[in-house]
């Protein structure tokens, strides 16, 4: 290859067997060309791929969100409308204690050695309990 005005002159020994590399090289304009159809072809197949997902995919209507798992709370129109913001306060905690008709007074620890004196359906008393 000839050089022009343009390229620098090399620098030192040229590689070996650089004239070899030079003869196979593609001028600058070819590898250019190749290179915007290289970008083109990709281009071409991403919009080919999007386009036909659209034009071949599914034409259902989405559906609305899948429904609430059991027990979950949705408020109404209404109740959204009265629902109020207040800021974060502290307050005194009321400790309650609720029990099934007896108070604690009334209730008895059970001995662990009782409890296989106890069977389903008994309806007899435990050995040395008094009622009251």
């Amino acid at each position: 290859m000839s050089e022009s005005q343009n390229e620098p002159a090399p620098v030192g020994p040229a590689p070996l067997n650089q004239a070899s590399i030079d003869r196979r090289a593609w001028p600058a304009a070819r590898q250019w060309r190749v290179t915007v159809l290289g970008v083109v072809a990709v281009a071409v197949h991403v919009l080919a791929i999007w386009l036909g997902n659209r034009a071949l995919g599914s034409h259902e209507q989405p559906q609305g969100p899948p429904p609430s798992p059991r027990g979950t709370f949705r408020p109404t129109a209404q109740q959204l409308k009265t629902l109020t913001i207040a800021p974060v306060g502290n307050h005194a905690f009321v400790s309650e204690e609720m029990t099934e008709g007896k108070d604690r007074s009334q209730c008895r620890p059970l001995h662990p050695g009782l409890l296989p004196l106890l069977r389903a359906g008994d309806a007899g008393e435990l050995p040395g309990s008094e009622t009251r």
